[in-house]
């Protein structure tokens, strides 16, 4: 008698279990190009905001998010939590290759242990820059801040953001308002646009919802 290959009835394969980093991929398809609170255009700027996992198949109890803290003695955003990144350059042959020299230069991040998720939307700074933000996934475990532009590192982990205090209120810069959120974690507060990446990322890929 011939055997079904797919076993007694009843007893089929269950279709693999998508990892997180697929599943996040899947969810990076239909994201907004621009992000609808600030809109102010400048000087192009890449971000990398990566998600450090210790292994390609870990869950969201092991993910984190990597900030930096800005040296206190740079121009413009001194001292402040941000995502690593940077002015695009002419020599950049993309704005993707922009954000990963950037992490590289300011922390140590590799590019070739990385998987990018998403495009997220750009935004604009008070400040006179276009942000264009990427998520990225990365298995990199050692990570070295840049001393003349990096003062400390911080993996704050997914789940604590999900659940830390949150604030919201409007701030005037040079008359015009903005809607400035704050992500108060156990160890540093995170807000202005890196506050606005992290709400989108959380909103979009997390099922987070921000206080109204």
């Amino acid at each position: 008698m011939a055997t079904d290959p797919a076993g007694p009835i009843g007893q089929l394969s269950a279709p693999p279990k998508q990892t997180l980093v697929e599943r996040l991929r899947g969810l990076g398809q239909d994201l907004p190009a621009q992000d609808g609170h600030l809109h102010l255009k400048g000087t192009p700027a890449a971000v990398i905001a990566p998600l450090v996992l210790p292994t390609w198949e870990s869950d969201l109890d092991r993910a984190s998010l990597l900030y930096i803290k800005r040296s206190p003695d740079l121009k413009k955003h001194a001292g402040q939590m941000a995502f690593p990144g940077g002015v695009v350059e002419s020599s950049d042959p993309d704005v993707l290759s922009a954000g990963f020299r950037e992490g590289h230069e300011e922390v140590g991040l590799l590019r070739e242990e990385s998987k990018v998720l998403a495009a997220l939307p750009s935004s604009g700074t008070p400040s006179g820059f276009t942000l264009n933000p990427f998520f990225v996934a990365t298995t990199q475990s050692q990570f070295q801040p840049e001393p003349g532009e990096v003062e400390s590192i911080h993996l704050i982990p997914v789940l604590e953001l999900l659940n830390c205090p949150v604030r919201l209120e409007n701030r005037e810069w040079q008359g015009v308002t903005y809607r400035v959120i704050y992500f108060d974690t156990s160890s540093v507060c995170i807000w202005g646009v890196t506050g606005r990446i992290t709400e989108v990322l959380l909103s979009h890929f997390f099922s987070w919802r921000p206080p109204q």
